[in-house]
């Protein structure tokens, strides 16, 4: 993690690391997995669902949109920057 927060570029190609249960055993228990995703500038992440979990987002670096859907079918929207943390809950779609 070091690694990443420490570059001073975004990425130029799409990159997911992941450690779960068998990367990580700490995690065993915890009904927690984590992955970095990093995207190259100007790129989207397609909207999805998380129907048991939540999902945290840190931004190193650049601007990001982010949002869900409520059950009303209404969108909330924000643009985060560098050093912003994000929770979104489980059961929304996030047009991220």
């Amino acid at each position: 993690m070091r690694s990443i927060v420490n570059e001073d570029q975004p990425p130029s190609n799409f990159t997911v690391s992941k450690a779960n249960m068998a990367e990580f055993p700490a995690l065993n228990g915890q009904s927690v997995s984590f992955g970095i995703l990093q995207h190259p500038a100007s790129s989207v992440n397609p909207p999805h669902t998380h129907l048991l979990a939540a999902e945290l987002l840190f931004l190193i670096y650049g601007v990001l949109d982010v949002g869900f859907i409520d059950t009303t079918n209404k969108l909330h929207s924000e643009a985060s920057s560098r050093g912003h943390f994000r929770v979104l809950q489980g059961t929304g779609i996030l047009p991220v």
